[in-house]
């Protein structure tokens, strides 16, 4: 019988109900990462190194309909 594990990730995005959306992503050879809000509005903002090669940043307008892409 195969045992089996289970990771959870805080990568991604994350919604905080009421508090906005978390952004984690790992990308080791990026000088800089930043995501970029389609809708609502048009906003950019730079997500900061926290070690290891994973960024991360939190914007505080964000809901669950929240349209983004990251920009590497």
């Amino acid at each position: 019988m195969t045992e089996f594990q289970s990771y959870a990730l805080d990568i991604g995005a994350t919604l905080i109900h009421g508090k906005g959306v978390h952004f984690k992503v790992w990308a080791p050879y990026a000088g800089e990462v930043s995501v970029h809000i389609s809708a609502p509005g048009d906003i950019t903002f730079p997500l900061q190194p926290c070690g290891s090669g994973y960024f991360e940043g939190h914007f505080e307008e964000g809901a669950a309909d929240l349209r983004y892409r990251y920009v590497l």
